[in-house]
């Protein structure tokens, strides 16, 4: 208090006893844990991401989503394809991928493929071909930390796997016999179904 020694300030709790001069310091104790608790909470608070945060995240993804999805629109354009939301095949992407100006835009926005995946990585489904919203939205997926490009990379392989299960269970005798053992829990699950079935 404007240079005041804590002395000072307990002297007139001291002269009336020790025990009010306890009294003083146990004050100053809960005064000062308090003013930490305080001090704590609003530095927490401060550093906590607000809804106001995640708003503008929105609304930022939603912008780089509608540049990307244009500048995509105006290479399609430059190479005479044509459309609302075209299907993009593996080399029509490809080129796109290797255009200054997308190039430029993944570059700003930290959007890494893995190595030889870039095509993959948006074409979950496996068809070959992708409508160029998807494309967009797919490639700004892999903005960012290793997380998001792990998770489309996981997604990818998810579905890879439920096309292989789904042709193991629609066309088991058209496999050879040597992929039994890769399928043989989708077998299985077909020979029960067609004895349910049969009772």
């Amino acid at each position: 208090v404007s240079g005041s020694d804590w002395s000072i300030l307990a002297a007139p709790f001291l002269s009336v006893g020790w025990g009010w001069g306890l009294v003083w310091l146990g004050y100053l104790a809960a005064v000062l844990v308090l003013f930490a608790a305080f001090v704590g909470a609003v530095v927490d608070t401060l550093r906590r991401p607000t809804a106001l945060d995640g708003e503008l995240a929105i609304v930022e993804e939603g912008h780089a989503l509608a540049e990307l999805t244009g500048l995509l629109h105006d290479q399609l354009a430059s190479m005479d394809i044509q459309g609302d939301n075209p299907e993009i095949t593996k080399k029509v992407f490809e080129r796109l991928v290797a255009a200054p100006a997308v190039s430029r835009f993944f570059f700003e926005h930290g959007v890494v493929f893995r190595d030889g995946e870039r095509f993959e990585v948006v074409d979950l489904e496996g068809r070959g071909q992708v409508a160029v919203s998807l494309v967009a939205q797919r490639c700004l997926a892999q903005a960012g930390k290793a997380k998001s490009s792990d998770i489309m990379w996981i997604a990818r392989e998810i579905a890879s796997i439920k096309k292989k299960m789904e042709v193991a269970v629609r066309e088991p005798a058209k496999r050879p016999p040597s992929d039994r053992g890769e399928f043989a829990a989708a077998d299985d699950l077909l020979t029960a179904r067609s004895a349910v079935s049969e009772t």
